[in-house]
């Protein structure tokens, strides 16, 4: 068993984070299933593959979305700076999509779950500051009436 010591650092030079690895992966296996989805409507449906190279293409897309809208403004706190993107939904392609998306761009990703009630959710984006969430459809509805109760 490796000593604790030999964890903390990159495992070689050229995968130093989740996002060097993942490009890695799309150099080597461009072609390759990365991320699958069945289609919900229809029970037992097959799974529905997109590639490494796709993916990449994605997350590279929604990272200069993201840049070019300022979606992850800057934050200073604890006497840093911030750069928060929230995630709102079950575990789903888009979800490692946008956290691939958001670490691209050095930020930080505040995951929500479905278990969070408005006064936790509420909390989370206050202290936060956050700005942006990225939710399923279906999470929609507590953000807008946290908004509308002037709470987010």
């Amino acid at each position: 068993m490796q000593d604790e010591k030999e964890l903390t650092g990159p495992i070689n030079d050229e995968v130093k984070t989740l996002v060097h690895a993942f490009k890695k992966s799309v150099r080597t296996y461009p072609d390759k299933e990365f991320l699958g989805r069945r289609d919900e409507s229809q029970e037992g449906a097959p799974y529905v593959w997109k590639t490494y190279k796709e993916c990449d293409a994605f997350v590279t897309n929604l990272a200069k979305g993201i840049k070019a809208l300022d979606m992850m403004p800057d934050v200073e706190a604890e006497g840093r700076k911030w750069n928060f993107m929230g995630i709102y939904a079950k575990n789903r392609p888009e979800w490692v999509l946008t956290d691939l998306a958001c670490s691209s761009l050095r930020g930080t990703t505040i995951a929500f779950y479905d278990t969070l009630g408005p006064q936790a959710i509420e909390y989370v984006i206050n202290q936060t500051e956050l700005s942006t969430i990225t939710c399923a459809g279906n999470c929609l509805s507590k953000i807008i009436l946290l908004k509308s109760q002037g709470k987010a």
